[in-house]
């Protein structure tokens, strides 16, 4: 049983944690916005206005996560159809943070060809492969699908994950997000992009412990 304080006190640090989300990523958007503009002539594609969206807990009181994206288009003439995002996926509980040792909140940072909560299209674990598409983990701290040696946006996917709670500063964020982000999308390695002193940086366990059948 919780007596009624109790309650309330959970119910006040929700939303605290809530309002503190909601300028985080306000922060990231525009943050990632300004890079995105400002290296635009060293990135190999186009974007387009943020999107964004979220995903409940079965009460439908919660949100588990949230997801806020850029959709990338080629470069070149003609009205070029989306073919990927940037962005990520802040998970609070729920299967976004069900890796095997982690307890605590995570934020997923990723390129993606398709992403959608709608459509069970998320960051969820246990993985379920597909095998027209393999996982790979690259020195531990980055998740690839396709060729995983590939320079080019259009020929791999990828994922790394952060310590939420270890981002609490303007320059956490441009140091753990937006860099790395933007030097993945050029075609940067896993440790080029992710060095060792990305304190916040989330190692991964061997590739069978994040498989829906290990």
């Amino acid at each position: 049983m919780i007596d009624g304080k109790t309650l309330s006190d959970c119910f006040s640090i929700v939303s605290k944690c809530g309002a503190e989300l909601e300028s985080l990523c306000e922060v990231l958007n525009n943050s990632l916005s300004v890079e995105l503009e400002r290296r635009k002539n060293e990135i190999p594609c186009l974007w387009e206005e943020v999107d964004w969206d979220y995903r409940k807990d079965d009460s439908d009181w919660v949100y588990t996560d949230v997801y806020c994206c850029f959709p990338l288009k080629r470069k070149g003439k003609g009205k070029n159809p989306i073919e990927s995002y940037l962005g990520y996926q802040i998970s609070l509980y729920g299967d976004g943070i069900a890796i095997p040792g982690n307890f605590e909140p995570l934020i997923h940072v990723f390129q993606w060809n398709k992403f959608d909560f709608n459509d069970e299209e998320y960051l969820g674990f246990p993985w379920d492969e597909d095998e027209e598409s393999p996982l790979h983990i690259v020195d531990k701290r980055l998740l690839v699908w396709g060729n995983p040696d590939s320079q080019s946006w259009l020929e791999r996917e990828w994922t790394y994950s952060l310590r939420l709670i270890e981002l609490n500063t303007p320059e956490s964020l441009k140091k753990n997000i937006i860099q790395p982000a933007i030097a993945l999308l050029k075609g940067a390695s896993a440790t080029e992009a992710l060095p060792d002193n990305l304190t916040a940086v989330f190692l991964y366990p061997e590739k069978e412990k994040l498989l829906s059948i290990s």
